[in-house]
């Protein structure tokens, strides 16, 4: 059974159509590129024009991929200018070109968003971090990530649902049964991230920092992804002080 769009913690966040066509040109541009190493062995005679062709293309590529990737970030520029502008954040932009940072206080919290890049292999894979800083540090720390195939000797919740999708590492049990016992703060763990390739939400002293492999413009998902840490941090904190 399926939930609608109205019974979710976190909306369903829309395809970047962009990145979508960017991902199929590259797809098409190496079938394309294997077809025509197989039909150049075959043209000895011919190899001269086909390496001319081959480099030709692989140039209009990599300036066509250019285009693309600058056209994603001006759409993220634009919308995280006019999320911020509209929510009374504060905005940190290094250059001209870069994607800004956001921060500020919402709903007695503050909370910063940024864009963040990593190495991976030859190719640089670009994050969206969310970090809300509580206002009672709390004891309590734990990584909760997407599920991979790396994660075969996973700690389990004894929760189904959460095991086949999540890993969870928590040094509160307590505090992990209040997150899955609470049907929001479950339902959203599950509803984070779910069209990303990796996501990662840990809790560590005063920081609570959600990250997720996406380059996101989708205010609605951000907002919702902000009031989630919130519902949660509200949770940390009471457990926090229980504690004591």
């Amino acid at each position: 059974m399926y939930l609608s769009d109205t019974e979710r913690v976190i909306p369903r966040q829309r395809i970047n159509f962009v990145n979508l066509i960017t991902e199929g040109l590259i797809f098409l541009f190496v079938i394309f590129f294997i077809g025509q190493l197989i039909l150049g062995a075959n043209r000895l005679g011919r190899l001269a024009s086909f390496e001319s062709a081959i480099f030709i293309l692989f140039v209009g590529f990599i300036i066509l991929s250019g285009f693309i990737s600058l056209g994603v970030r001006w759409i993220q520029r634009r919308t995280w200018g006019a999320f911020a502008e509209e929510m009374g954040f504060q905005t940190e932009q290094k250059t001209v070109f870069s994607i800004p940072k956001i921060h500020g206080t919402y709903r007695g919290y503050r909370i910063s968003i940024t864009d963040s890049t990593e190495k991976q292999g030859r190719s640089t894979v670009h994050f969206t971090n969310f970090i809300l800083e509580l206002n009672t540090p709390s004891q309590n720390s734990f990584t909760i990530q997407k599920r991979s195939f790396t994660h075969f000797n996973r700690e389990l919740t004894n929760d189904a649902g959460v095991d086949k999708k999540l890993t969870i590492k928590i040094s509160s049990k307590n505090l992990l049964q209040q997150m899955l016992k609470t049907r929001r703060l479950r339902q959203g763990l599950l509803e984070l991230g779910e069209r990303a390739r990796s996501k990662v939400l840990y809790l560590n002293g005063k920081t609570l920092h959600y990250k997720e492999r996406n380059q996101i413009s989708d205010r609605e998902y951000i907002q919702a992804v902000l009031n989630y840490l919130i519902e949660l941090a509200k949770l940390v904190e009471r457990e926090e002080q229980i504690g004591f």
